[in-house]
Parts: structure tokens; C-alpha cells; sequence
């Protein structure tokens, strides 16, 4: 009986010393399995970490290349020196939103006095939609109260009070460019430019620095100076970047690709159709557009890379050379551009306010979704405006650019369905009849063109419809000259980043 006692003691014994040994292997296991999973955690974490600062070197890499262009832009510019005022205008382009932002609600402010004081048109109609002072836009949330101008609006702003309009708030003489539209249009558009508006050539300068040219480039313009989309890029890689710019556009192809072969361009600049056109039809003609020395592809007034990946990639295949867009309208000014990554284009937000809007309830839309773009120029004292319909439908891209400019982008899908603009009714002419002979078909009775008599003058009936005298108004000056209001650019007194 002894025996088995201790037998069993032993038993339980041995059983706790198990118990305790598997107790103990399982800590084991649960310490190495924390361990494991610490690890991972501490390797993703490191991942992270890693990859933070290899894309803070990145970022840096990217700015420092840009800001030795602007840089070495800055040492060699050949003209205008005082035009350039903002001096961080090339900073603003990698700002996070947040400074972004605080410059955008300051220049709105100053923009939104600025109109009230001086632009007797968009008191107008600021004061139609209810806005009685200038406190009750005072918000970027307040935005939505102002008023729509689109580019019927000026014109007939123009018309009825010819020719500088009653949206031009300058004297003649403050005036330093006036654009006009082409012989299509149904009757002429003047589009001025202010010379303190000039110091916004920096807008111009984005996409030429983006796409790395210098002062040692020679461009090759493809279309007409006169063009509005090219007009102001040439006078700034003339005059600021110091290029040799040549004008091609009334030569022949054997010609034109007689030039840039011998001159060895290593820009084009011009519409993407004209960059298309001129490489096919050289090489119909047995030219190679792949052996010349261009390297860089300027383009602006139709869809190009930025917009259109196929269209970009085609004039690139066809000139063995990059690609770059420039998107604007001419009532107010350059409003984007692409970068290297070519998605997209960036939109200049340090000078405009963008909205994307359902073009018939004129809400706006959700982020990506395609809307008529809608703009309010935040520096502009010529003709300062308000919403300014594009008339252009895009949509805006989520993701961050691949460049680190944290400027939104947006891609352009095309117009917005417009009817065409009226023509300008003709005034009654004065018919003077001489006699000629008339051969009449047999059977066939002559009919005398009915004569209408106006006052002491004659109108020919048959070729208008309820004829009335015109009456013709004295031409008055109708521009609001004002006080000059402090209308500062950012940066001009000292970095903007600092003072925010």
C-alpha cells in the first residue's frame, strides 16, 4: 500500500513538472511569436520611414533642379528685370495647401476691394446679385455669391461702350498690349493688358522652365506671332529668356524644315496639330524629323499631353523629342501647365481661384467628375472678373502628381456646346441704283427691287427684313480710373512663406 502511494506522488509529480514545462514552452512560443509580429511591425515601419525619406530626397532633388533653372533664369535674363516682383513665385508651386490657401484668401480679399473701388462693371453687377459691400464676400466660402462673366459678357461690354468697354478699369495710357481676335470672329474683341499685369509674366515662365529651356535654346515658332495662345510666350522667351525665336509660319514645309535643320533649332513652338501636320508632311516629302537637334515641344491652343496622352505621344514619336502644354484663355490670361510627368495639367492657384461646376444647375461637381471650369483671377487689374466661364469641360485628377507640385491638375475633355455668336446686324444701307440691261427668261416677268423711303435716304427692301433707321450713340470715355488701392504681388516685399 506504501508503494502505491508513493507511485502515485511520483506520478503527480511528474505531471506538474510537464504541466510546468509546457506552460513554459508555450510563453516560449507566445514571446516568439510577439517577437515575430514586433519585428514585422518595426521592418513596416522602418519600410515607411525608409520610404518618407527617400521621397523627402526625391521632392528636394526635384525643387533643387527646378529652383536652379528659375536660378540660373534669374542670372541671365536679358530684359524686364523689374517685372519680376514676385521672387518666390517658384516656391509656391511645391507649398502645402495650407499656405496655399492663406495667400489665396489674402489676394481675394485685396482682388475683391480692389473691383469694388475700381471696376465700375463688376460693381454692377456684383450690386445686381444682391452684394450691397464688399463684407459679405469677404470669405473664400463666399465665392459662390459673386457673379458669372463669360467671354459674351465683355463683348458686349465692347460693343456698347467701344473700344476699351466697361469692364477695363485703366486709363488708355497704363495699357501696355492689346490683343485682338482673327478675322473669323464675327466682329473684332480687343483684349488689354495693363503694364502692372505684366509682372505676371511668371505664369508664362512655368511651362518653359518645367520643360528645361534656357537662353541658349533657338525656338522655331509654327504658327502666327500674332496667335494669343503664342503671342505672349514668344515675347517671353525673346525678351526674359534672351532664345532666338523664329517665325516660320508663312513658309513652305521644304522651307520650314530647311531652318530648323540648319539653325538647329531645339524648340518648337505651336499648336499640337501644327507640330503634327509639319512632321508628316516632311516626311511625305522624304525629310526625317527624327534627325534634327529639337529636343523640346511647346505647345498651347488645342488639347496636347497634358490632356491627351495619345495626341502628346504621337508629335513625340513623330520629332524624337518631349512634349510640354500650356492651357489658358485669353480674356484671362495662362491658367495651367504640365510637368514632367505629363498627367495632367497644374493649375496656376497661386493667382486664380478654380471651380469645377455642372455647367446647367452651375453646382459644383464631385471631385473627378467631369464640369465646365470656372475662373476668378486673384491678381488681374485690367479687367478684373468674377467666375469667368471657360466654356471648357474638365475634370480634376485625385491622385498626387508624380513632380511633388501640390497645385491641383485637371485634365481637359473638350468644349462646352455653345450656340454660335450672332453676327452684328447690318445698318440699312443706301442703294444706288444705275441702269443696266436685263435679260428676262421667256416667260419669265422682271420684278423692280421695292424701294422704301427713310427720311431723306432709300433702302433697298429686297434683302431686308423690317428695315429701321440705326441710331448712332456719341462714343464716351468708359473707363473708372479710381484710387489707387495697395495691390501688392506676393513675394514682393519678402519671402511669402515667411510672412505667413
Amino acid at each position: 500500500m506504501g508503494k502505491d502511494k508513493d507511485e502515485h506522488e511520483n506520478k503527480e509529480k511528474m505531471d506538474k513538472e510537464q504541466a510546468k514545462l509546457a506552460a513554459r514552452d508555450s510563453e516560449a512560443a507566445k514571446k516568439s511569436a510577439q517577437k515575430a509580429e514586433d519585428d514585422v511591425v518595426k521592418a513596416e515601419k522602418k519600410a515607411i520611414a525608409d520610404a518618407g525619406k527617400e521621397e523627402e530626397k526625391k521632392k528636394k532633388e526635384l525643387i533643387a533642379t527646378y529652383d536652379k533653372r528659375v536660378a540660373d533664369f534669374v542670372k541671365s535674363r536679358y530684359n524686364r528685370n523689374s517685372y519680376w516682383s514676385a521672387k518666390d513665385w517658384n516656391k509656391r508651386e511645391f507649398w502645402d495647401r495650407k499656405n496655399l490657401e492663406k495667400l489665396q484668401k489674402k489676394l481675394y480679399k485685396k482682388q475683391i476691394q480692389y473691383m469694388w473701388k475700381n471696376s465700375a462693371y463688376m460693381h454692377g453687377r456684383m450690386e445686381k446679385e444682391g452684394i450691397t459691400k464688399t463684407g459679405m464676400v469677404k470669405n473664400l466660402d463666399d465665392l459662390m455669391k459673386l457673379p458669372f462673366v463669360s467671354n459674351a459678357d465683355l463683348a458686349v461690354s465692347q460693343r456698347e461702350a467701344p473700344p476699351y468697354g466697361q469692364a477695363c478699369c485703366i486709363k488708355p495710357g497704363e495699357i501696355a498690349e492689346i490683343g485682338v481676335t482673327g478675322e473669323t470672329s464675327a466682329e473684332p474683341r480687343y483684349f488689354f493688358t495693363g503694364y502692372r499685369d505684366l509682372s505676371a509674366s511668371y505664369r508664362l515662365l512655368r511651362p518653359l522652365l518645367a520643360a528645361g529651356v534656357h537662353k541658349d535654346d533657338i525656338a522655331v515658332l509654327l504658327g502666327a506671332e500674332d496667335f494669343w495662345a503664342l503671342k505672349p510666350l514668344c515675347e517671353v522667351l525673346r525678351q526674359d529668356v534672351g532664345c532666338l525665336v523664329i517665325c516660320v509660319a508663312s513658309l513652305d514645309i521644304k522651307r520650314r524644315m530647311e531652318i530648323i535643320t540648319q539653325m538647329k533649332a531645339t524648340v518648337l513652338v505651336g499648336t499640337p496639330s501644327q507640330a503634327q501636320e509639319l512632321a508628316d508632311a516632311a516626311l511625305a516629302s522624304g525629310m526625317d524629323c527624327h534627325s534634327t537637334s529639337v529636343r523640346l515641344l511647346i505647345t498651347g491652343g488645342e488639347a496636347g499631353i497634358g490632356s491627351s496622352r495619345e495626341v502628346g505621344k504621337s508629335i513625340e514619336d513623330a520629332w524624337n523629342a518631349k512634349a510640354y502644354e500650356f492651357y489658358g484663355c485669353q480674356d484671362v490670361g495662362l491658367l495651367a501647365w504640365s510637368c514632367d510627368a505629363a498627367r495632367g495639367l497644374h493649375l496656376m492657384e497661386d493667382d486664380y481661384l478654380f471651380e469645377i461646376l455642372d455647367p446647367s444647375t452651375r453646382e459644383p461637381v464631385a471631385y473627378g467628375l467631369e464640369g465646365e471650369l470656372v475662373v476668378t483671377p486673384l491678381l488681374n487689374s485690367t479687367v478684373p472678373v468674377t467666375r469667368y466661364r471657360t466654356g471648357d469641360i474638365v475634370s480634376a485628377i485625385v491622385e498626387p502628381c508624380p513632380c511633388r507640385r501640390t497645385m491641383k491638375r485637371i485634365v481637359i475633355k473638350g468644349k462646352l456646346a455653345a450656340e454660335p455668336a450672332a453676327k452684328r446686324p447690318e445698318p440699312p444701307r443706301e442703294v444706288v441704283v444705275e441702269p443696266e440691261p436685263v435679260i428676262v427668261a421667256a416667260g419669265v416677268t422682271e420684278v423692280e427691287p421695292e424701294i422704301v423711303e427713310q427720311g431723306n435716304k432709300y433702302v433697298d427692301d429686297s434683302n431686308y427684313d423690317n428695315p429701321e433707321p440705326v441710331e448712332v450713340k456719341p462714343v464716351e470715355e468708359n473707363y473708372q480710373s479710381g484710387d489707387e488701392v495697395n495691390y501688392d504681388e506676393p513675394g514682393q516685399s519678402k519671402d511669402m512663406e515667411e510672412e505667413l
